[in-house]
């Protein structure tokens, strides 16, 4: 749900409706408008408190599509009897047709306006690469632009010491109490050793279920990771993580 005039505000950004339940769900599956006296069924039980659809006696769901890709319904939900006349729908097939468009120049507007940002981050690092005083400034600076350009709650950068065989943390931000006790990790040890031994990047959603990657998972203080290997010469020379993505 992005956005409602009539029903409680907290639901804005904090409920879905799965593709097929409901009438909502129904509609979006169906790609078409549907109608209904029944208020029960536009949307799954129990997704709305049942004081929000009380008063409804009728709704219209209306599609929304950009060109011929599905973007979504627009609900309206009347406390009237069949209020919507034909001209009605017509109308509102209308006005769903310019949020479609609307939306569609939005995306585009933000896809531009991120991807120029991207790259004015790049060129940012482009720059300090080449002005960096030390190799400690440089790799610290590399943490703050990936918390940039990724927002996270922390951000670890180790390299590997080939003479120990051992990822050693170089740079990072937050969970500095994590940072301090485990300084270095084995090759093919945890998350960021398995990257470094694989040279493969990995993202997991729930630590706390990887327990077969990390024994100790359900106590470290961060649930979600991606972790990416750092290449030269197609030799992995250490890894960079980011703990905790923020929405």
């Amino acid at each position: 749900l992005r956005a409602t005039t009539g029903l409680d505000q907290s639901l804005v950004d904090n409920v879905q409706v799965p593709i097929g339940e409901g009438l909502t769900g129904e509609f979006a599956r169906e790609k078409k408008a549907i109608a209904s006296d029944d208020p029960q069924r536009i949307f799954p039980k129990d997704f709305l408190p049942k004081k929000d659809l009380q008063n409804i006696k009728f709704s219209i769901s209306i599609p929304l599509f950009d060109e011929e890709d599905f973007l979504g319904v627009m609900d309206l939900l009347s406390t009237e009897q069949n209020p919507f006349d034909s001209k009605t729908v017509e109308f509102l097939e209308s006005i769903a047709n310019q949020v479609s468009g609307i939306i569609r120049n939005a995306k585009i507007i933000y896809e531009a306006n991120h991807s120029l940002s991207e790259l004015t981050k790049l060129n940012e690092i482009g720059k300090a690469l080449n002005s960096a005083s030390s190799l400690d400034s440089l790799l610290n600076l590399i943490v703050k632009t990936s918390l940039e350009l990724i927002p996270a709650r922390g951000c670890i950068l180790r390299l590997l010491n080939k003479e120990t065989n051992l990822l050693e943390i170089k740079a990072s931000s937050g969970f500095e109490e994590f940072v301090r006790r485990t300084p270095t990790i084995e090759l093919g040890q945890s998350v960021a050793g398995i990257v470094g031994k694989e040279k493969t990047p990995l993202l997991i959603h729930d630590i706390r279920d990887e327990t077969s990657l990390t024994p100790t998972s359900r106590d470290l203080p961060f649930t979600s990771i991606l972790c990416v290997p750092l290449i030269s010469k197609d030799e992995a020379i250490g890894t960079i993580g980011l703990l905790d993505k923020l929405k």
